[in-house]
């Protein structure tokens, strides 16, 4: 489950049991079923799960979405999400570091208690503090170097959080803190 700008996101991903569990399909679904931003998500889906069944990586699209944003934004525990293109990069990003950390079985047979460890999850895709240094975790770090995805403190007071807002970086608490 991901929070985008347009409601509540659950992303989807298809395994292949007869190949070491690749990912073959994903899919996702908005609360608001039957909208334009619905139809937007189902062509990404679509779009991904022909990649992913021509060989390519879960990591590929992340790679293109991580930093697609548009006028719409909101701020979650992993970041702020601008897009449902970065909100369904982020569900992803969280599934490629689950199974780092968990064997791909227990994911799929509910032996562990997604609900339970969101919150961890999001904080190592906000922070990259994870319990070891590998791919994704220097996917997490790109995004961070790069500014787009992983929000910060605002410099200037002890509320604020820096959003990208009209092509400025401003702060969420309304201090006057910005920066074009």
């Amino acid at each position: 489950r991901q929070r985008t700008p347009f409601g509540n996101m659950h992303a989807f991903i298809v395994l292949d049991p007869t190949n070491t569990y690749r990912p073959i399909e994903t899919f996702a679904t908005l609360g608001n079923a039957g909208s334009h931003e619905s139809a937007n998500l189902e062509a990404l889906g679509r779009s991904a799960s022909l990649y992913l069944r021509s060989g390519g990586e879960l990591k590929g699209i992340i790679d293109q979405w991580k930093n697609i944003g548009s006028g719409a934004s909101t701020i979650t525990r992993d970041g702020g999400v601008q897009s449902l293109a970065m909100g369904y990069a982020r569900a992803l990003s969280k599934y490629e570091i689950l199974k780092q950390y968990y064997s791909i079985e227990d994911l799929i047979l509910g032996k562990i208690d997604l609900e339970k460890i969101d919150d961890e999850v999001s904080d190592i895709l906000r922070t990259g503090n994870g319990k070891s240094k590998d791919a994704v975790t220097d996917l997490i770090d790109n995004e961070r170097d790069s500014g787009k995805q992983i929000k910060q403190k605002c410099p200037e007071c002890p509320n604020g959080v820096i959003i990208h807002s009209e092509g400025c970086e401003k702060c969420s608490a309304g201090c006057g803190y910005s920066r074009c």
